[in-house]
């Protein structure tokens, strides 16, 4: 994974898409480089998805879910 240069993120937004500092903190880094016409980037495969679920699975407090039991 690239690391985000913050100092270039915030001034393409702000200079470049004239949006005010706190529409670009709420921006991805996906979503500015979309609006600075950027092609999208390639997508996570399928089978790595299911591989990353599978080793990584959240647990029903992370899905928002109670966790006591009724």
């Amino acid at each position: 994974m690239r690391r985000l240069a913050f100092a270039a993120f915030v001034r393409a937004g702000v200079h470049a898409l004239r949006l005010p500092p706190a529409a670009v903190w709420d921006l991805t880094p996906a979503e500015l480089a979309s609006l600075l016409g950027a092609p999208p980037a390639a997508r996570t495969p399928r089978a790595a998805l299911d591989d990353l679920m599978r080793r990584f699975p959240d647990t029903q407090a992370e899905r928002g879910h109670p966790t006591h039991d009724r």
